[in-house]
């Protein structure tokens, strides 16, 4: 920093590009010391397991980038004596120029306030499955202003944070993601339960998605003049794994029914009047 304290009072304006430059390339390199800090960190709890750690850390970095390009913009300023002067008039009128700034700028101040907000009391995380006005998927990233969900279809969803501070959201993930998933199957009364229970409980253990460490279960759901309605229930760990269990539990046992025979109810085919 020498270099810059020998510079001429007339050579301002290369003594506050010098400046900078300097404070760039501090504040580039701060950042990339708290990107390779976090991401050792993350690797170190786990980042699927504790998602909490994820979300917090990931705003206090962006916190952290806005504070040093604030600080790098009004130093800077700071060298030019006609910017100096312009911020004493601005402080003495700091009440009016706070209320027009607010007023112009409130739903940027209420998104900012409502991301770290999200961040820390962390109704939802970064990696939860949510449901939000009738939209599910996995929330991808939480910035300061927006937050952006994934859906199932491969969709992006930006949803401004102050939206979200006041929406109702469900959220699958928060304290167990396991998923509930159900498959219905159709059978005629000729068919013996037993078998049909037999055949979807074993058919349902060969699932991809099924959580093995629980239970699978089996139950009739509803009587019909035509037929006799099961219902197949099983868990999968996580939600979005829910959505292909439930295929996955169709197809499979439509399968072994097939294979076994089961007597299926008849459907009557209309036919078409000449």
């Amino acid at each position: 920093m020498d270099w810059l304290t020998h510079l001429e009072s007339h050579d301002i304006p290369a003594r506050a590009i010098g400046v900078g430059v300097v404070l760039f390339l501090a504040a580039g390199l701060v950042d990339f010391l708290l990107q390779m800090g976090f991401a050792r960190t993350l690797r170190g709890v786990q980042t699927s397991q504790h998602p909490d750690v994820a979300t917090r850390l990931a705003l206090i970095r962006r916190l952290t980038r806005v504070s040093l390009w604030l600080l790098t913009l009004s130093l800077v300023a700071s060298n030019f004596e006609t910017l100096r002067t312009l911020g004493t008039t601005l402080l003495a009128s700091a009440g009016v120029a706070g209320v027009i700034v607010g007023m112009a700028a409130r739903s940027t101040f209420a998104n900012v306030i409502a991301g770290m907000q999200i961040a820390f009391t962390q109704p939802i995380r970064v990696g939860d499955v949510v449901n939000i006005r009738s939209e599910t998927g996995e929330v991808e990233d939480i910035t300061l202003t927006y937050t952006f969900i994934k859906t199932g279809d491969n969709r992006r969803l930006a949803i401004p944070n102050d939206v979200l501070s006041s929406e109702v959201i469900r959220n699958y993930s928060l304290r167990d993601p396991s998923s509930l998933a159900s498959a219905q199957f159709s059978v005629a009364y000729a068919a013996d339960l037993s078998q049909v229970k037999e055949l979807l409980l074993n058919a349902a253990k060969t699932c991809a998605a099924l959580d093995a460490s629980k239970n699978v279960s089996f139950g009739v759901s509803e009587l019909t003049d035509a037929a006799v309605h099961v219902k197949l229930y099983a868990w999968a760990k996580t939600p979005m794994a829910g959505f292909d269990l439930a295929g996955q539990l169709l197809e499979t046992g439509v399968r072994a029914l097939q294979q076994a025979k089961v007597p299926l109810p008849v459907v009557a085919v209309p036919v078409a009047k000449a």
